[in-house]
C-alpha cells in the first residue's frame, strides 16, 4: 500500500515534468504558447490547492489517531463509546448529523476532516465546472482523482466504524473490532497524507543553504534543518515551517547581519522551531501582515532580538532572549504573545521590552532578569497584559508606562529592581526628569501581584509603585 501511495505522488510529479518538457519543444504560434503557459499555471495552482487541503487534514487526523488509540486502550465501555464518538466528531465535523456537540476534542473544536475535504471538492468543482468534483478537467488540469477517491473512501470507512463503536447496542467484541477498524483507516489516511505531501518536506544538512531550500520549497512546506552552524541570513516571503532537528541548529549570519527577515505583502504564516540565532543585528525582523509562530527559539548576543512592525502577529513559547540590546521592540498594530519564556541581560539604555504605537503585548509565565535599564517600557497607545510573570534585578523600573498606554497585570512578582516596581510617568513620578516621554494618561488594572518596597524583605529600591494610588495592584484577586 505504501508503495502505491508513493507511486501516485511520483506519477503526478513526473507528469508535470513531462508536460513542461513537451511544451518547451513545442514551436507553435504565440497564441498556442500563451495557452500552454496558462494550462501549466492552472495545473500548478490546482496542485498547490490540493496540497494545501492535505496539510489542513494533518492536525485533525492526528487528533483522531490519538482518540482511536485511547479508545482501543480503554477498558470501560463508557470510555470506549465516548472516544468513538470523539473520533466521529473529528472526522465528520459539526455539520454532520452524526456530530455530538457534548463531546469535544478540546477547548477549540477542530474543523472536521470531511468538512475540509468537501470544501476543497466544492471549490475545485466551481473552478472547473465539474459536477462531482473528483475529476475536474482533462490533461494537465486533472488532479489526482484516484488519490481523492482513496481519501473519500477511507474517511467514510473510518467514520462508519467509529460510529458503530459509539452505539451502546454494540457488544464488547464488536465494539473493539470497530475501534480497531477505525484506527486502521485513520492510520492509512495519515500515511497517505504524508506520502502525498512529500514535496512539502525538505531536509537541509550542514554545508547546505537553508535559504536555498526555502526559495525552492512549495508554499507551506516544512524545511527540516540538521544540527550545525549556518552562516546566512534568511529572507522569508511565503508561508513556510522551519524546524531545527535535535539540538544545536545555530543561525549565525555573516558580519552581524540580520538573522531572519520575514516580509509579508500578503498574509503569510511562518513557523520556526528549535533554532538558535546568535550575533545578529536583528535576530528576527517581521514586517507586514505575517502570522508568526515560534517554539523553542534561543536568541543570544544580538543588537535587537525580536523586531515586529506593521500589523504582524507573533505567538511564541519557550523563547529565550539573552544578552541582546533591545530584546523585543514592537510598533504599529502588532500583536505579540509570549508564554513560558525568558528575557535576560538586555543592555539597552531604555528597556528590554519596548512597545509603541497601538501594539499589544501579552506575557504569560515570562521571567525578565538583570536588564541594564528598565524591564518593560510602554509608549503611545500600547497595551500590556501580564499574568504569572516575574521581573527581577532591573537597574531601572520593572514596568514604566507613558502616554495613553494600558496595562492589565495579575499574579506577577516584581521585586529587587533599582527603580519602582511599576511607574506610571506623571508629575508625581518624575515626568520632568524623563526627557521627551509623554505623561501617562492611560489605564492600569489588576490584582494579586507581589510588588514590595525597599526594606520589606527584598523589594524595589525606589518603592513598590508610583503613584501610590496603584497599590490596589497588590490586593488579593477577587
Amino acid at each position: 500500500m505504501r508503495k502505491r501511495m508513493k507511486q501516485t505522488c511520483v506519477v503526478v510529479l513526473l507528469a508535470a515534468a513531462l508536460f513542461m518538457s513537451v511544451q518547451a519543444q513545442n514551436n507553435t504560434s504565440s497564441v498556442s504558447d500563451l495557452q500552454n503557459a496558462a494550462n501549466w499555471a492552472s495545473a500548478l495552482d490546482e496542485y498547490q490547492q490540493f496540497l494545501a487541503m492535505l496539510v489542513q487534514l494533518r492536525e485533525p487526523l492526528a487528533q483522531a489517531a490519538l482518540a482511536a488509540y485511547e479508545a482501543v486502550q480503554a477498558y470501560a465501555p463508557e470510555d470506549q463509546i465516548r472516544n468513538a464518538q470523539l473520533i466521529v466528531n473529528i472526522l465528520e465535523g459539526a455539520q454532520s448529523p452524526l456530530y455530538n456537540p457534548a463531546i469535544q476534542p478540546g477547548d477549540s473544536p477542530l474543523v472536521g476532516v470531511r468538512t475540509i475535504y468537501d470544501a476543497y471538492l466544492t471549490a475545485a468543482s466551481e473552478r472547473h465546472g465539474d459536477s462531482d468534483g473528483a475529476d475536474f478537467a482533462e490533461g494537465s488540469n486533472s488532479i489526482m482523482p484516484e488519490a481523492l477517491q482513496y481519501l473519500r473512501d477511507w474517511i467514510r470507512l473510518a467514520s462508519a466504524a467509529a460510529a458503530t463503536a459509539a452505539e451502546t447496542a454494540t457488544d464488547e467484541l464488536g465494539r473493539r473490532d470497530a475501534l480497531l477498524t477505525a484506527q486502521a483507516f485513520i492510520f492509512a489516511l495519515i500515511e497517505y497524507e504524508r506520502a502525498l505531501t512529500q514535496p512539502l518536506r525538505v531536509t537541509v544538512k550542514p554545508g547546505e543553504s537553508i535559504q536555498s531550500a526555502i526559495d525552492h520549497a512549495w508554499p507551506g512546506a516544512t524545511v527540516s534543518v540538521e544540527p550545525g552552524i549556518y552562516r546566512e541570513t534568511l529572507d522569508i516571503r511565503s508561508s513556510v515551517t522551519v524546524i531545527g532537528l535535535g539540538f544545536d541548529v545555530i543561525l549565525e549570519p555573516v558580519n552581524n547581519q540580520d538573522g531572519i527577515i520575514v516580509t509579508a505583502e500578503d498574509g503569510i504564516t511562518v513557523e520556526l522551531r528549535g533554532i538558535a540565532i546568535r550575533h545578529a543585528s536583528t535576530a528576527l525582523s517581521i514586517e507586514g501582515a505575517a502570522i508568526i509562530q515560534l517554539d523553542s527559539i534561543q536568541i543570544e548576543a544580538c543588537e535587537t532580538g525580536l523586531r515586529i512592525s506593521d500589523d504582524a502577529a507573533l505567538t511564541g513559547e519557550q523563547i529565550s532572549l539573552n544578552q541582546c540590546g533591545i530584546a523585543i521592540l514592537v510598533t504599529g498594530q502588532t500583536s505579540l504573545e509570549l508564554a513560558d519564556s525568558w528575557i535576560n541581560d538586555s543592555t539597552n539604555a531604555l528597556a528590554a521590552v519596548i512597545a509603541r504605537g497601538a501594539s499589544q503585548v501579552t506575557l504569560t509565565t515570562v521571567r525578565l532578569n538583570r536588564n541594564l535599564a528598565g524591564a518593560i517600557l510602554l509608549e503611545d497607545a500600547a497595551t500590556l497584559r501580564m499574568d504569572d510573570c516575574g521581573i527581577y534585578y532591573s537597574q531601572g523600573d520593572g514596568v514604566m508606562l507613558t502616554g495613553s498606554s494600558t496595562m492589565e497585570i495579575s499574579n506577577c512578582d516584581i521585586n529587587l529592581n533599582d527603580g519602582f516596581g511599576i511607574r506610571a510617568l506623571t508629575a508625581e513620578c518624575g515626568i520632568n526628569a524623563m526627557g521627551s516621554f509623554k505623561p501617562f494618561v492611560g489605564t492600569i488594572t489588576g490584582a494579586g501581584n507581589l510588588i514590595l518596597s525597599e526594606g520589606k524583605y527584598a523589594g524595589n529600591r525606589l518603592g513598590s509603585v508610583c503613584p501610590e494610588s496603584l497599590m490596589f495592584l497588590t490586593e488579593p484577586n477577587p
